[in-house]
């Protein structure tokens, strides 16, 4: 009876909060030599393979230049220009080219307000921020390598409403078969004491 009651509530955990989500947070950290000149972060969903792009993305934020914290929310909707590849596979960005000797790494612009960023790769590397209340809204600097930390972590998950009624259920039979075996146990002790 205990292993009955034990599997029921096994079942019931897993049910209510099936599989552990777990997200992959990737830091990266933009050098020049051993001077940091940008930095950020980004997460996505464990198991997404291939190149993501922003929208494969749950979280991103950069900093370059000691300029604004650009996110995700700008990322994805900057009207002039957006660039995001990162493969799964070799865990580091997939330049484009732009022309010539010209790569661009990661980017997005909004040229209306003079905002965003351009992270580009080539002849020479290169990291540009605009941003508004800088003297000319632009400030430029150059970098010699990219380091990444990858970092997979489980995700907490909220049990969905619809669950709950098979919980209460599951609860309800825990109850019905607990009750049901000390009614036995109890009828078993009057046997045994009318016995005597």
């Amino acid at each position: 009876m205990r292993a009955l009651v034990l599997n029921a509530c096994v079942a019931l955990v897993v049910i209510l909060y099936g599989s552990v989500a777990r997200a992959t947070t990737v830091d990266f950290t933009i050098l020049d030599s051993a001077t940091k000149v940008a930095g950020g972060s980004f997460s996505f969903a464990t198991g997404l393979t291939g190149v993501l792009s922003y929208s494969n993305l749950s979280a991103f934020s950069v900093q370059i230049l000691g300029g604004p914290t650009y996110d995700l929310t700008f990322a994805e909707t900057a009207p002039n220009y957006q660039y995001f590849a990162y493969n799964t596979s070799t865990n580091v960005f997939v330049p484009t080219n732009i022309g010539g000797s010209e790569y661009e790494v990661l980017g997005a612009l909004n040229l209306s307000n003079l905002t965003g960023f351009i992270v580009s790769s080539g002849s020479p590397e290169q990291l540009a921020t605009y941003y508004t209340g800088c003297q000319d809204c632009s400030v430029f600097s150059g970098y010699t390598t990219i380091n990444y930390n990858v970092i997979t972590t489980p995700v907490t998950t909220t049990p969905l409403p619809a669950a709950f009624p098979l919980f209460g259920a599951g609860l309800g039979l825990i109850g019905l078969l607990v009750g049901r075996r000390q009614r036995k146990i109890a009828g078993a002790r009057a046997n045994v004491s009318g016995a005597a």
